[in-house]
Order: C-alpha cells, then structure tokens, then sequence
C-alpha cells in the first residue's frame, strides 16, 4: 500500500475521498502505516482522508466498546461500512510486523496467535488458514470494518506479496474477502499451485 501511494501520480483521482477502514495509530509511526498511507494517497489525488483516530488493537475490550460508541469514532465506521471499493492490504504474522512495532500487540500475543492457528492479518483481525478469526479476543478489541463487509463491496482490492503473506493471501481469497488482487509472480505460482 505505501508503494501504492509513492506512485500514484499528482491529480490520478481528482478529490478523492480515503476512508482508513481500521486503526491505526501507534506509539510509534513510520511511512508505512495505515493512517500516513491514506493521507499520502489522498493527497496525490487532491483530496482528502478520514481516518479512525484510535490504534487497530486496544489493549481493553471495554476500551474499544465505549470508544465505538463516541460519535467521532462511530460516524468513521459507517463511511468504512458505506464506501463501496475498499483497497487493503493482509499481514503476516510475525514479531517483526506492524501491529508489534506500534505497540497493539506484544511478542507474547504473536506467539499465542499463531498458537491459535493464526496466519496472518486482514483489517488487523487475525485469521486462521480458512479465513476465520483465529482470536475472539483479540478480534474483541480490534477497531474497525469487520472483514465479513468486504464480500459486500462493489470492489475489494487486495495489494499484497512476498513469501510470508502467501499463505494469508490464499486464506482471504478461500474467504472472499477480495474480488481483486493485486500480486507479484511469486505469490500468484503459489495461489494457482495450491488453489
């Protein structure tokens, strides 16, 4: 997603409007995170970006409830329900990963997740090799659009590659989560060899 936006050229999509379908603000920030990838995109094309002011994972189920009801919080999450091309990217799982590296998750969680049979990311829900929440509570006190949604948009465009995301990847496309990837060779030999 953040080469995505590198090379997007100025005025592509004159005044679009990005809607950040997640969390994502971190105690740490770099150029690769969701919230500074929705502004750069949005701002190639003259426009603008709404993003959920809150981080992907809370550290408290009861955070995450009251929060989701806040009219802030909650009036981002009917645009993200409301938007009708959603374009994300999955995660692997790892201790090196986004969600680590802001602070929504620690080691130990990583560990317990792929314990559960966790995989990998998608909207920072953790998903199983199926497609399915690996963690109920974890996946309790994630903010934003419930992956279930992106099977009912017009298009849900899913950017994602290398060796660690091929087999979230597969997961979400056995899930129909996308009806549109976009790859590289790699990833798309592994999905045609192991369907």
């Amino acid at each position: 997603m953040a080469a995505v936006a590198r090379w997007m050229p100025h005025g592509w999509n004159q005044g679009l409007h990005v809607v950040v379908l997640n969390g994502g603000t971190g105690r740490t920030s770099s150029p690769t995170q969701p919230v500074d990838v929705a502004v750069r995109l949005a701002n190639s094309a003259g426009g603008f970006a709404t993003i959920i002011p809150v981080p992907a994972i809370l550290g408290l189920r009861s955070t995450k409830e009251a929060l989701e009801q806040d009219p802030v919080i909650s009036s981002v999450l009917a645009l993200a329900e409301k938007v009708t091309i959603a374009c994300f990217t999955m995660g692997a799982l790892a201790e090196q990963s986004v969600h680590v590296e802001s602070g929504h998750l620690t080691k130990r969680e990583v560990a317990a997740l792929r314990k559960k049979g966790a995989i990998g990311d998608i909207l920072g829900r953790f998903i199983d090799i199926d497609g399915e929440i690996a963690d109920r509570e974890i996946n309790a006190r994630t903010v934003g659009l419930d992956p279930a949604m992106l099977r009912r948009k017009e298009y849900s465009i899913c950017i994602a590659g290398g060796a660690s995301k091929h087999r979230v990847i597969r997961a979400g496309l056995r899930a129909g989560y996308f009806n549109v990837l976009i790859t590289e060779e790699k990833a798309a030999s592994y999905l045609l060899q192991n369907g």
